[in-house]
């Protein structure tokens, strides 16, 4: 049954089309930009400084970036963030309420975080903040009192944080992406905070905030030597700190496409999160070309996801897609909230655009629109100075081309629609997501188990199982005994000599009824044949020896693995050797329709896995969950059966219903004739 349903997709898959687009009208030509002058100096102990001129007005900022490599921190998640807040709240010299009477009383600001201190003033000021930053920075005192205070309040932040889908859907998406293992993986919780101590922040402080490896940008009404003599004075005495920087393992994207589902009863709207993670590094050939492809994917209104999700199907406010380059992991993300009763329809369509990607060329007008959006977005960043200086820190920290700012609107400009294509092939991958959904259960479960196998987790993305133990005794291969006697016994099995099967059933797209012929003869003779207004679509054969496929991709023969898979795969009454072909772990007991099942995972013999649900009650096979590959690539299968009866005897499902890709076929059987010899050229 499960090659049988496998060639259904064809015809299935056939229906899910790109859509007609729009002309994006052409914008004008990109501005020739001039980026400013920035000057820059190393100090001894190793602090990169960036120094941009402005004298437009009497003020000045400073940001210092921390640019170490984060640590994992295990069960005690939410150290480096506690740290970075307690900086500044006391110094040997100076209280809290000093510190900000200081602040106030310059009408400066100053704000500091685990990733560095940013603070600005009036230039005539400059001194005194100089100071201040100095002091937070090089003679910070932690508190047990003010550490209590944090982290009561980042309690009370992850208790709201909870009741937010998009923080829950946040959560499970960076642990689903990258694991315990990497320091984007890990996630503050109740139990990680209640486990930090004032120790791990003060080590923290005294491990990481070193001078080697930070930036310094310094802008507005200062000169270079007045920046290096205000410097040499307030920060040369910064202690270079010696570690060594975390190394994490690039991860990759699933197998398949794995569906997540968090619980948030009673909820109106479901929150999807479509990801996984990605190698990009900012300093890859294809950092700017899979930038200009995720504009034209969801990034912004005019993007195809915020087009089709919401100005045609009017699913959502808005859907929006990232795929940011980063050193450590990158990872795609397809998002948007949508009414609980089209999240399954709002799923497909996000696919179909991510799919549209990888099989068709954009126009050249809707990339030059993109690029022209760019350029300008671009051009406008360039009139802060605050911008040039992060310019500078990038090109440094991230090994950047010297050149590279210098030159992106020309890099820009040379990016073809072959280029989108080709980085589209290797960067989107829908077939090979976590598909990951915060909504009510009770109404989202069903639907979204047509892209395959629901797994429940909780907030922070631990799986959650809500199976019932089975009874002592009951093992997969009881599982499968039993259903083998519902069917009519091992006996009356093993007399099936030949099947002949006739269906008829109603396809999404399709222009007219489809009728299907199967023919099954021992020992593994198989014969597929699809017929639609008196043509044939798609035939498959198999003798026991060769076979080959025949339909709208052409006639091509069964490659050396499909053979051999055909062969235990396409016997009659498989049932009888099922732990030949597979191996099977039994996860306990779920209902399914308001009906006890046992839910049964299977593994072929070149580990692909299928889920598959036996009635406690009757022992027949209710439903079967998997990945199939299709012309379109891999996709989830569901298939349901129904209406079992006894023909001759042995018991078939007279009603099946299969999902792929959020399309559904209910096929019927018509007819099946049981043990009448079938001729062999029947099979050629």
């Amino acid at each position: 049954m499960k090659k049988i349903l496998f060639l259904l997709n064809i015809i299935i898959c056939a229906t899910i089309v790109a859509q007609d687009r729009s002309i994006v009208p052409q914008a004008g030509p990109a501005p020739e930009i001039q980026i400013g002058s920035i000057a820059s100096f190393e100090m001894q102990n190793g602090l990169k400084v960036f120094v941009v001129e402005n004298h437009k007005l009497p003020k000045v900022s400073m940001s210092l970036q921390f640019k170490y490599h984060p640590e994992l921190e295990g069960n005690a998640v939410g150290i480096s963030s506690i740290a970075g807040d307690l900086l500044g709240t006391k110094t040997t010299s100076r209280s809290k309420d000093e510190i900000d009477a200081s602040i106030d009383y310059i009408g400066a600001y100053l704000s500091t975080s685990s990733s560095g201190i940013y603070a600005s003033s009036l230039t005539k000021h400059l001194p005194t903040l100089m100071t201040l930053f100095s002091d937070i920075l090089l003679n910070s005192e932690f508190t047990s009192e003010e550490f209590d205070k944090l982290v009561k309040q980042n309690m009370s932040g992850l208790a709201a944080s909870l009741d937010n889908p998009d923080e829950i859907a946040s959560n499970v998406s960076s642990v689903m992406n990258f694991g315990s293992k990497h320091t984007y993986g890990e996630l503050m919780t109740e139990e990680t905070l209640s486990n930090i101590r004032l120790e791990d922040c003060k080590a923290f402080y005294d491990t990481y905030l070193s001078p080697y490896g930070s930036y310094l940008a310094i802008v507005g009404d200062i000169t270079l030597d007045e920046a290096k003599v205000l410097l040499d004075k307030h920060l040369s005495s910064w202690e270079v700190k010696s570690y060594e920087n975390a190394i994490y393992d690039m991860l990759s994207a699933p197998s398949k496409n794995e569906v997540s589902l968090v619980n948030k009863a009673g909820a109106v709207q479901s929150v999807i999160n479509i990801t996984y993670p990605v190698e990009l590094h900012p300093a890859s050939d294809d950092a700017l070309k899979v930038k200009v492809l995720n504009n034209i994917l969801g990034g912004g209104s005019s993007a195809r996801l915020f087009r089709n999700l919401r100005e045609d199907k009017a699913y959502t406010y808005g859907a929006y897609s990232s795929l940011s380059a980063d050193e450590l992991g990158a990872e795609f993300v397809a998002s948007a909230k949508v009414r609980n009763e089209v999240t399954d329809s709002a799923i497909v369509e996000f696919f179909k655009e991510i799919n549209d990607l990888r099989t068709s060329k954009v126009s050249e007008e809707e990339l030059q629109g993109v690029i022209n959006n760019m350029s300008g977005k671009f051009a406008i960043a360039l009139e802060r100075s605050s911008t040039v200086a992060s310019f500078a820190i990038n090109t440094d920290y991230l090994g950047l081309d010297d050149d590279y700012y210098a030159t992106y609107l020309k890099q820009l400009s040379e990016i073809t629609v072959d280029d989108i294509y080709e980085v589209a092939q290797k960067y989107l991958k829908p077939n090979q997501a976590h598909i990951i959904v915060v909504g009510d259960a009770n109404q989202l479960k069903e639907k979204l188990e047509v892209f395959g196998t629901v797994t429940l987790r909780d907030n922070y993305g631990v799986e959650k199982s809500d199976l019932k133990a089975v009874s002592e005794g009951v093992t997969p291969e009881s599982v499968i005994d039993d259903y083998k006697e519902a069917l009519g016994g091992v006996k009356k099995l093993k007399k099936l000599k030949s099947l002949e099967s006739h269906y008829s059933a109603e396809i999404p797209g399709a222009p007219a009824k489809v009728e299907i012929e199967i023919l099954q003869q021992q020992p593994n003779l198989f014969s597929f044949s699809m017929n639609m207004m008196g043509m044939t679509v798609q035939r498959q054969f198999f003798n026991g020896n060769s076979g080959f496929n025949d339909g709208m991709q052409g006639k091509t023969e069964m490659s050396a693995d499909d053979l051999e898979k055909s062969k235990a795969e396409y016997k009659l009454a498989s049932e009888l050797n099922y732990f030949d072909t597979y191996t099977a772990s039994l996860k306990g007991i779920d209902v399914l329709d308001g009906e006890e099942v046992y839910v049964l995972v299977r593994t072929d013999k070149d580990g692909t896995n299928a889920t598959e649900y036996y009635s406690v009650a009757s022992k027949l096979l209710l439903k079967s969950e998997e990945v199939v590959d299709t012309p379109q690539g891999e996709m989830a299968q569901s298939s349901v059966y129904q209406n079992y009866k006894s023909v001759k005897g042995t018991v078939f499902p007279h009603t099946i219903i299969q999902n792929v890709a959020g399309q559904s076929i209910k096929m019927k059987l018509d007819k099946v004739i049981v043990n009448k010899s079938i001729d062999a050229s029947r099979f050629e």
